[in-house]
């Protein structure tokens, strides 16, 4: 049986863009993203659903009055269930740090030729030009939930989940040594 989706009420709109605002402007000033609820279950193989974050295709752009760029799906038992105020926030951060505007390649002339810059691991690296689509609508993308997006999450809204906290004990008692000086 499919799930069953519905448009979030205003008040999460309103704190998601209030969110938006204090710790991600301005580099989401340009990006919209539309919240709905799902009639999930708040743990998925015993892991906290962290809900669905997708990208709007161009197709679906042209059936929206208003134009997002990106919808968030939270699972409503999560949110009525489990989660506080704070970590109703916190949540809202973590799904907004995946949020990414796509950056123009550096590149240097070669042989006439566009090369791209890449770094001593073969990094390509960007520049702070955006990307942006035939349309003219600035392109994004969404970071995986890696350790760099939990460390800024963190960063703002301390350990608000149970994972987090994991981690944080398995830090601790690892005593902060690093795997290069665990090898000595």
């Amino acid at each position: 049986m499919p799930k069953v989706i519905w448009k979030a009420p205003s008040e999460v709109q309103h704190l998601l863009e209030a969110i938006k605002k204090k710790h991600h402007s301005p580099r989401l000033d340009e990006c919209s993203l539309a919240v709905c609820f799902e009639d999930s279950k708040p743990f998925v193989k015993n892991k906290l659903n962290l809900g669905k974050l997708t990208k709007f295709g161009a197709t679906a752009r042209l059936y929206q009055e208003e134009k997002f760029d990106f919808c968030l799906i939270i699972p409503s038992s999560l949110w009525q269930d489990m989660l506080n105020l704070d970590s109703k926030k916190a949540f809202l951060d973590l799904q907004l740090t995946r949020c990414s505007m796509e950056y123009e390649p550096e590149v240097i002339e070669e042989n006439g030729k566009n090369k791209k810059i890449m770094d001593e691991f073969g990094r390509i690296q960007y520049s702070k030009a955006p990307k942006y689509d035939a349309e003219g609508n600035i392109k994004w993308k969404i970071e995986p939930l890696d350790l760099e997006v939990f460390a800024q999450n963190v960063s703002r809204y301390g350990l608000w989940q149970d994972d987090l906290i994991t981690l944080k004990e398995a830090i601790d008692s690892s005593g902060g040594t690093s795997a290069s000086n665990q090898d000595s």
